[in-house]
């Protein structure tokens, strides 16, 4: 097999490579974690997205004995058709509620609020991630 050399200033292959590296939201921060009322999640959308329905949220702890997921405490989440501008922030509460839009005055910006409806609080656990995926494939990750 031959290796194929790849010119980063080939408008293909630059297009190519900014596809692989870039992600459609970044994480912005944990809000009032153990707060079962108010505790959320944010993320910003990076670019325009059409739509959420193509990604997984997936949260698990660390069992420090074992350096593994304890997958007893491992919750997903699956996105709708949310639809987000560049810019727009998207909220994922943990608690039970109605998905909503809200509008942000300063920007304009139509935000995406999104309730989980788990049972009690997560993102006060000590050794808890989360990874974001396309379905099928893992793209991005980060701790609390």
């Amino acid at each position: 097999m031959d290796f194929i050399p790849l010119d980063p200033t080939d408008d293909d292959v630059s297009s190519l490579l900014k596809s692989l590296c870039s992600f459609p939201l970044s994480f912005v921060e944990i809000k009032h974690p153990g707060d079962y009322q108010n505790e959320h999640i944010v993320f910003r959308a990076e670019e325009d997205i059409e739509s959420l329905y193509g990604f997984i949220l997936f949260y698990s702890v660390t069992d420090t004995g074992t350096d593994l997921p304890d997958y007893t405490t491992s919750r997903f989440l699956e996105f709708d058709e949310i639809e987000l501008q560049k810019g727009s922030l998207l909220y994922i509460y943990t608690r039970k509620g109605k998905d909503s839009t809200s509008i942000e005055f300063e920007t304009a910006a139509i935000n995406g609020n999104i309730y989980w409806g788990l049972p009690e609080p997560i993102w006060h656990i000590p050794h808890a991630s989360y990874t974001i995926m396309k379905r099928n494939d893992s793209i991005k990750g980060g701790q609390s």
